[in-house]
């Protein structure tokens, strides 16, 4: 994000605080523009060109901020009541008192659900040109079992895209290798499909690298690439080729469940 920007970095600086980042439109040819960060992120995020926007799933109250202090203390969740009595109403629950929350369901389940929805492809085709000139809309399940069971996989979703080895422990069961020692010292970001090689230099590459995986984006990024290229001309780490072979654990993973997703949902649009 741009800095200052004390309204919005209160409720994520040092919070541990899930966000959505998504853009209110694109130019892209396809919409795969939503990304969860617990961090502050760049303004420029998910989108090469748009800035995008940040939705923190909590709001903090800063004792600095009168603003926030006159409208409430402590924490609460940046979802609107009427959101949350559509949800209970569709769901068929009753609301809690505090804030409104279906009950039995907690704001982070709320915020996998529709991780996973957006990650679905059937809603991303279905939704295609409504996604290219507007922020993403959420359709609701009346079945509380498939809201349940898709916010599994957009939990496990999130876990991937935060690189949390704690809940997602295949992140360190590489699919890749760094098999060549040498100078380490990152020149190009090149992809040989005949051999599933990213080249960095003359002679070092990662092995077995999924075409599908290299190719993969996020907003208007493709993820292996831009990672290297922006870090042209660096020696990376050990933690760097740790770190790179788990954004394509990650990223691999992303792909099946994105799968796993769309074969839970039965039609659109969803009941």
């Amino acid at each position: 994000m741009d800095y200052p920007r004390k309204e919005l970095l209160q409720h994520v600086v040092d919070r541990g605080n899930l966000c959505f980042n998504v853009t209110r439109q694109t130019k892209a040819t396809s919409w795969q523009h939503a990304l969860a960060s617990d961090t502050p992120a760049p303004a420029v995020f998910v989108e090469i060109k748009d800035g995008s926007t940040v939705f923190p799933l909590y709001l903090h109250a800063d004792s600095d901020s009168s603003t926030n202090s006159d409208l409430f203390s402590g924490s609460r969740p940046n979802i609107s009541h009427s959101f949350l009595s559509r949800l209970s109403q569709t769901l068929g629950l009753e609301q809690e008192s505090e804030f409104g929350l279906p009950k039995g369901i907690s704001p982070e389940d709320i915020f996998h659900y529709i991780y996973a929805i957006f990650h679905a492809p059937g809603y991303r085709t279905r939704y295609a040109e409504f996604l290219k000139r507007d922020f993403p809309r959420v359709p609701l399940t009346a079945n509380i079992e498939l809201f349940r069971a898709l916010g599994e996989k957009g939990k496990q979703l999130v876990a991937l895209h935060l690189l949390k080895v704690e809940d997602a422990p295949q992140l360190d069961v590489f699919l890749t290798g760094f098999p060549v020692t040498g100078s380490n010292e990152v020149l190009r970001a090149k992809y040989t499909p005949e051999n599933c090689r990213v080249w960095i230099n003359d002679d070092q590459y990662f092995s077995d690298v999924p075409a599908a995986t290299w190719n993969f984006l996020v907003g208007g990024y493709q993820v292996c690439e831009k990672w290297l290229k922006d870090r042209k001309g660096r020696i990376l780490t050990y933690a760097d080729l740790q770190h790179w072979q788990r954004v394509v654990v990650a990223l691999t993973e992303t792909q099946r469940l994105m799968t796993e997703i769309d074969d839970l949902i039965p039609q659109w649009p969803l009941r």
